[in-house]
Order: structure tokens, then C-alpha cells, then sequence
């Protein structure tokens, strides 16, 4: 069985889009969308399409279980290998969203460059759950309600989702103070994987005919508010910049900022020392 096989069929099954998929892999839709079809060609048709989005035919529902522990096993292995070899090594590979990668982190790494100018750091941009277990990066920066099981780290601080606006567009329309308020302005909703999360279901059922731009990245959302397009719903990283918070949505809950390492790399020192001086410094962010 071809491991790059398992690596597009299980980007697609969890990202649910070609365009996303294409993203954690790093190619090209249209490539992704030839090496798919080619596949099913060779084992038969794996996905259905609705609106853009893949569901997973009968049999692709019965090959997730195997693949996953493919993934896994080979997890297992290269993640043997870097522990032997750790002592040998200087870098350490960090995977954070782009709301951390672009904001805090490279203040944070700099810092980490002055009291350890041993270790070299590389920085993956990536929402991706899998970074860890497929040996892509050694630490994770997740915000979550639940980390995966097998990884172990420390939970930073809890953070709330607010609702954000340019100031252009509040000295224009005004400041809403409440959620009611919103149904007199014009909102940011999400699409593609933010639209299938719990913040943008609840802003698109609540307040659909007030949307009037979406994005499926947060990024692309701060910047859309900052530039008055609409009222942004973020999480409460984004409370920097040019963009003021207005007041939280409670609706929404909160989730829990992580860093996390597997549990192979408990006695890698360098990997705990890079995992220590992101968590206390990202405590104060």
C-alpha cells in the first residue's frame, strides 16, 4: 500500500475539502484532485461530494480505522528514531495556528534565542492535529477543549470569543454592547473548516441575513474588520492590533490554550526546554 495513499485519503476525510486537504499537504488542489482520482481508479470510489464538501462512501468509511493506525505505527517509529538521535540535535520544530505564529511567536522565539542560542527553531503554520503524531513538528500550540491522547503538556490559559469591530466601521455604525445588538449590523461569518466549527454554526443560524462577507481563516478575518467590512467574531488572541474588542459571546464558551509535546519526547531536554519557555511566556500574551 502506497503511504502517500493514506496521507491524501485521510486529509480529505478530515478536512472535508479538496481545498483544505491540499492546504495540510502542501500541493496543489488540482494535483490532489488527479492523485484522488487516480486512486479510485485503483481501489474504488472513496468519496461523495455535496456542496463542495467530501463525505466518505462505504468504503472509505471502512478504511479510516486502518489507515489511522498506519499513521500511527508510523508515528511510532520515526518518533523512536528522533529520540535516539536527540541528543545529537539542536532544532525543534513548533506547530501553532496562525493567530499565535504571526502574533506572539516571534517576539517568543527570539527571546528563546537569547537564553538558549544552542537550539534553532523552525515554525509550521498549521491548524493540523496529526503534526505530532506524524513527527512533522515536536511541539504543538493547539487551542482545544480536549488535547489528543498520547500528548502531554501544560494548559496556559483559557480563551473567550469576543466580538471585534475597525474603528472606521464603529465611528460609522456604532458600538453594539450585547449580542441582540448585532441584528443591526453587518456581521464576518466563516466558510470552508470555520464554518463547520461551533462559533460559526451558532453566528450563521443566529444571524445569517446580517453576514455580509466570509473567509474560511481567521487571519483573513481580523484584517477584513480592521479594514470596517463588518463586525468580526475572533477568539480572544486576536485582541491586539487595530481592531477594538467590544464584548464576549458567551453563547460560545471558551477553549483552553495548550502546549503540547508527545509523550515520547518527556526526557528530550531540549524539546522540554522550548515547551517550558513557551508556556510561561505565553501565559502573559
Amino acid at each position: 500500500m502506497d503511504w502517500n495513499f493514506v496521507k491524501l485519503y485521510l486529509a480529505i476525510q478530515q478536512e472535508g475539502t479538496i481545498s483544505d486537504a491540499s492546504k495540510v499537504l502542501k500541493m496543489s488542489e488540482p494535483t490532489l484532485f488527479r492523485h484522488l482520482t487516480n486512486y479510485e481508479k485503483q481501489f474504488g470510489k472513496l468519496f461523495t461530494r455535496k456542496n463542495g464538501t467530501y463525505f466518505a462512501t462505504e468504503l472509505g468509511e471502512a478504511l479510516l480505522a486502518p489507515s489511522l493506525q498506519i499513521q500511527l505505527l508510523l508515528g511510532d517509529i520515526e518518533r523512536a528514531v528522533a529520540a535516539q538521535s536527540a541528543p545529537g540535535l539542536s532544532r525543534v520544530r513548533i506547530t501553532a495556528p496562525t493567530s499565535f505564529s504571526y502574533g506572539y511567536l516571534p517576539a517568543l522565539i527570539e527571546k528563546l534565542k537569547l537564553d538558549r542560542p544552542d537550539i534553532a527553531v523552525d515554525l509550521l503554520v498549521s491548524n493540523d492535529t496529526l503534526c505530532l503524531n506524524t513527527r512533522q513538528a515536536d511541539i504543538a500550540i493547539r487551542v482545544t477543549s480536549k488535547p489528543p491522547d498520547n500528548f502531554i503538556g501544560s494548559k496556559v490559559r483559557e480563551i473567550s470569543w469576543g466580538i471585534y469591530g475597525g474603528y472606521g466601521y464603529l465611528s460609522k455604525y456604532g458600538s453594539p454592547t450585547s449580542v441582540n445588538d448585532l441584528n443591526q449590523h453587518r456581521l464576518i461569518g466563516g466558510s470552508g473548516s470555520l464554518a463547520r466549527g461551533k462559533a460559526f454554526s451558532w453566528l450563521q443560524k443566529r444571524f445569517e441575513t446580517q453576514i455580509a462577507i466570509n473567509t474560511d481563516d481567521l487571519v483573513a478575518m481580523f484584517y477584513l474588520a480592521e479594514n470596517n467590512h463588518g463586525l468580526a467574531l475572533l477568539p480572544d488572541e486576536f485582541n491586539q492590533g487595530n481592531i477594538k474588542r467590544l464584548f464576549t459571546v458567551d453563547e460560545i464558551g471558551t477553549n483552553s490554550l495548550w502546549v503540547l509535546t508527545h509523550s515520547d519526547y518527556r526526557g528530550v531536554e531540549r524539546v522540554r526546554a522550548v515547551a517550558r519557555h513557551l508556556a510561561e511566556h505565553l501565559t502573559e500574551c
